[in-house]
């Protein structure tokens, strides 16, 4: 049987719009405005990954992204608004399950962009190449119990609630609860009426 990787499930990270977003492949030209937010406790404080200590820090990272993004094993979409032509965030896969036909999501957004329905607009263009594109069955999103604005985000892309999961994860020094969301294919192009 022949090896199937990822780049064979989500095909070359493409170019998407939004009306107010470009989604694309981070270069080293967005090193400063990654910087910007990834340097920050409270970006960092619900996620996994410390803040960016130095602005050479996160070029040696983004640097390392291209690379993963030449040889097919990194799935994450830069968010650049159009308006500002400023790179603000990213949202994009975090895995898949392929025996279950199955995805993970996760965005982090800068803190001076929240609050204007961004996020929601790229997850729902993500979740549209998740559904269109890759043929995924289910899509889920995670995020660290007290993190509400992520929450919000998953709810107004009608992603459902399915529990928490205590101590699920050990992030930080310390037992993370970790809540799942998530939307199947049917769901989404088949939005209930109202």
């Amino acid at each position: 049987m022949k090896p199937i990787f990822p780049r064979d499930i989500f095909g070359p990270v493409k170019l998407m719009e939004t009306p107010r977003l470009i989604l694309r492949k981070i270069t080293l030209d967005d090193s400063e405005d990654m910087f910007e937010y990834a340097s920050l406790e409270s970006v960092t404080e619900y996620l996994t990954w410390y803040p960016h200590p130095t602005l050479q820090y996160t070029r040696r990272y983004v640097r390392s992204l291209s690379k993963c993004y030449s040889n097919g094993t990194f799935f994450d979409w830069g968010l650049e608004l159009k308006s500002e032509h400023k790179f603000i965030g990213t949202c994009g896969y975090t895995s898949y399950d392929l025996q279950n036909n199955s995805v993970e999501v996760g965005y982090v957004l800068s803190p001076s962009y929240q609050h204007r329905g961004l996020m929601t607009e790229a997850l729902g263009a993500v979740l549209g190449h998740a559904f269109g594109t890759v043929g995924a069955e289910r899509v889920e999103a995670r995020h660290i119990v007290g993190n509400n604005l992520s929450a919000a985000v998953m709810k107004r892309c009608r992603m459902k609630y399915e529990g928490t999961a205590r101590h699920f994860l050990y992030i930080k020094d310390k037992y993370r609860d970790i809540s799942v969301y998530s939307i199947l294919k049917d769901e989404y192009f088949n939005p209930p009426v109202c």
